[in-house]
């Protein structure tokens, strides 16, 4: 049911986050085990498995901080968790010490990893483990060993309910607070969603009405040329707009659903960028001086991407910056990193973004907040998400820096794939 309520990314996301957790949280555990057994005077056997579970645990931190090979990171922690949690039975006296309650402590942690017929499996490899090891202390009690009087056993046993309780706390903490985070996300989703629902017919009615009513219009017969010229253009702009309104709902639609397929192009950086200008030369109604900024390395050089989508995520950028930008300039540039991708901006000195709504301007339906009644409720809201999720398929990373009455910059990278040729033939 998670899974369904859930994107998969998402949920991949939230297990990765807390196997990271749960590793910080076993490696504190472990070094607060070794003093307690240190304190306790317990075997070095005692020292030793609560040094090779940090061992194991570090490990598992820095390979769930990767984000690879989840499903292989969640099966080699589970092998390691069965064995530690055998070998502490075996060694910590059974029945007698504080490792019964490491079952139902290691079981409940896994069930935040596994779910579905995989946690099945689990949850039926942890009773028939309590059962052989339940078999074991009845039948052989001379297996496993005893403490040399009651009270290093009494210390042992509370010493460990202690530690149990502090890895619990920590992790059920940990998990609460993620739902919970969760939950208001989804509400504040779901609240976005409303508006923009009721802001949609709103949208769409406007630019239907002036293309109705101007196309109405050009039928009288007493209108000059100069003014069939200027309701012909109001009418190709209005329907241009309504265009760009339906292809977001449908490309948002494609990204959440994961059908959207990326081709490879080959072609000219500096082409996608000429088509742009021109493009923004043509919305640019205010005359905001607009500066391109780029390096003498990616000149006449072919490279391979989906091209429809790059001008897509640099007008998406750039009309952006004009919304928002009243004076001053847009600056548009680009250059090949060492790291062999391709860095594009989008600087502009316009209103800038408040300093808390910069973490959430990526969110579907999310719009800045402005004084400026002319800049209010214009637009979707799933520009600036379309951006993020095309420039993500694309293989890239993007952000923003921004100061608030000063201006923003967009910075995105996507990899430098030049083509065999090399060079353009133009």
């Amino acid at each position: 049911m998670k899974e369904k309520l859930l994107k998969k990314e998402d949920f991949l996301s939230f297990e990765l986050k807390f196997l990271a957790t749960l590793s910080l949280v076993a490696i504190a555990a472990c070094l607060l085990t070794v003093i307690t057994n240190i304190f306790v005077g317990l075997p070095y056997i005692m020292y030793i498995l609560p040094a090779l579970m940090t061992f194991f645990f570090t490990w598992f931190y820095y390979w769930a901080k990767s984000g690879k090979r989840v499903l292989a990171l969640k099966i080699a922690c589970t092998i390691v968790t069965l064995i530690i949690i055998n070998l502490f039975w075996r060694y910590n006296n059974g029945s007698h010490g504080p490792s019964p309650y490491t079952f139902i402590i290691m079981f409940g942690v896994l069930v935040f990893i596994w779910s579905g017929w995989q946690l099945m499996i689990v949850t039926i490899t942890f009773l028939l483990n309590i059962l052989v090891v339940y078999y074991f202390d009845r039948t052989n009690p001379h297996f496993i060993p005893d403490y040399p009087n009651d009270i290093m056993r009494i210390d042992d046993v509370y010493g460990g309910v202690l530690i149990f309780g502090v890895i619990i706390f920590a992790l059920m903490t940990n998990a609460k607070n993620s739902l919970i985070t969760q939950f208001l996300k989804a509400k504040q989703a779901d609240k976005l969603k409303s508006a923009f629902l009721a802001n949609m017919s709103h949208e769409i009615r406007t630019p239907m009405n002036a293309i109705v009513g101007f196309s109405q219009v050009l039928n009288e017969p007493d209108i000059s040329d100069a003014e069939k010229k200027k309701f012909a253009d109001l009418i190709c702009t209005q329907s241009q707009y309504l265009l760009s309104f339906i292809n977001e709902l449908v490309d948002i639609s494609r990204i959440e659903s994961g059908s959207m397929i990326l081709k490879d192009d080959t072609i000219t950086v500096d082409k996608i960028i000429t088509e742009i200008t021109d493009s923004i030369k043509y919305l640019n109604k205010d005359s905001i001086e607009i500066k391109i900024v780029h390096t003498d390395e990616l000149a006449g050089r072919e490279i391979i991407i989906d091209a429809n989508r790059l001008r897509q995520v640099l007008i998406n950028l750039m009309t952006n910056a004009l919304k928002y930008t009243n004076a001053g300039y847009i600056e548009l540039g680009y250059s090949l990193t060492s790291q062999k991708f391709i860095k594009f901006y989008v600087k502009d000195t316009g209103i800038g973004i408040p300093s808390h709504e910069i973490n959430k301007i990526f969110e579907r339906f999310y719009q800045v907040e402005t004084k400026s009644k002319s800049m209010m409720n214009k637009g979707t809201g799933l520009g600036l998400a379309i951006v993020k999720a095309l420039v993500k398929l694309m293989g890239g990373a993007i952000w923003v820096e921004s100061i608030e009455n000063k201006g923003s910059a967009f910075y995105f990278t996507i990899p430098y794939k030049p083509s065999i040729s090399g060079k353009s033939s133009h």
